[in-house]
């Protein structure tokens, strides 16, 4: 079931829902919550990555013996560089993770899930979002 924006007004209400900052009126549409880009960037550290490939080592990933999402990030992503406004200039082919301004907090008792999409408005200039992510992300941590 999609909650309505009164469906989404009553569970922020109720605490079924946290959303820190709160969101304004404006962020509301029919059937959604509209989240805000942060102004934290990063990507993948590919000085480490080169270094490693020339070194022979495999990198690859077994998420499923990862306990944090930290434990990998750490080690293979790097800040993405911003400009004094906090603008980052994503070029053709390359790939940046962002982080939402919004902390969301869903209670496990609600039995509310929820998903990030991106807009079609931005779709249609090429930026895509994605929220992939493994399905038991409390244990992970992400």
């Amino acid at each position: 079931m999609i909650l309505s924006n009164v469906e989404i007004r009553q569970v922020l209400a109720d605490g079924a829902i946290t959303v820190d900052p709160a969101p304004g009126g404006q962020q509301y549409s029919p059937t959604s919550l509209d989240l805000r880009l942060g102004d934290t960037f990063h990507h993948w550290n590919q000085r480490e990555l080169d270094r490693m490939t020339r070194a022979g080592i495999d990198y690859s990933l077994d998420i499923s013996r990862v306990e944090r999402f930290s434990e990998v990030s750490d080690q293979y992503l790097a800040p993405a560089p911003v400009d004094a406004e906090g603008c980052y200039l994503l070029r053709p082919g390359n790939l940046v993770l962002g982080i939402t301004y919004e902390w969301v907090h869903l209670t496990r008792e609600s039995g509310i899930a929820a998903r990030v999409e991106g807009r079609s408005s931005l779709a249609r200039m090429g930026f895509g979002s994605s929220s992939d992510r493994p399905d038991d992300s409390r244990r992970l941590g992400w």
